[in-house]
C-alpha cells in the first residue's frame, strides 16, 4: 500500500526489535520492507516477523529486499517501488556488539572512548539514506534510531 509502509535499513537487533512489535499489534494495513547488505539476514527478520503477524493477527505483510552496500544508488530504486511514509536507518558500518563478540585492538578504543567514536561509520549511511530521500519527493519522514554509546 503506497504511503503507508515502512522502509527499514539493516537487520541487527535494533531492526528486529523494531520489526517485531509492529508485526504483534498494528491494527492497519501496512508493509514493510527490510532492506540489509545481508540477504540471509533480512530474509530471517522477515520470516520471525511475517510469523508473529500471522500469529497476532496483524495485516502486516514484511518484504526482504538486498543490497550490494547502502548508497543513494542502491537505495533510491527501492524507495521508489515501496513508496514508504517511513525510513528507518537502523545500518551502521560498525556494529555495537563487535566489542563482546570479536575483541581487537579497534575495540579497546571504542571501550575508552565510547561507541560514540564510531559516528562517522553510522553517519555514512544515513547520508546515503538521506540522498535517496531526497531524490524521490514528496519526502517520507526518516529517522535514525539511537545507537548505545556503550
Amino acid at each position: 500500500m503506497a504511503g503507508r509502509g515502512v522502509v527499514i535499513l539493516g537487520s541487527g537487533s535494533l531492526a528486529r526489535s523494531i520489526c517485531y512489535s509492529p508485526a504483534a499489534v498494528c491494527a492497519a494495513e501496512c508493509v514493510v520492507t527490510v532492506v540489509s547488505t545481508t540477504p540471509s539476514s533480512s530474509a530471517e527478520v522477515c520470516y520471525v516477523a511475517d510469523v508473529r503477524a500471522a500469529s497476532s493477527g496483524t495485516p502486516v505483510p514484511f518484504r526482504a529486499l538486498s543490497v550490494d552496500r547502502y548508497s543513494a544508488g542502491s537505495i533510491s530504486p527501492i524507495l521508489r517501488r515501496a513508496r514508504p511514509r517511513i525510513v528507518l536507518n537502523c545500518a551502521s558500518y560498525q556494529s555495537p556488539w563487535e566489542r563482546t563478540r570479536s575483541p581487537s585492538a579497534w575495540t579497546a578504543l571504542m571501550n575508552r572512548a565510547g561507541f560514540g567514536l564510531t559516528l562517522p561509520l553510522q553517519a555514512a549511511v544515513a547520508v546515503e539514506a538521506a540522498s535517496a530521500i531526497a531524490a524521490l519527493g514528496p519526502l517520507p519522514s526518516s529517522s535514525t534510531p539511537a545507537f548505545p554509546t556503550r
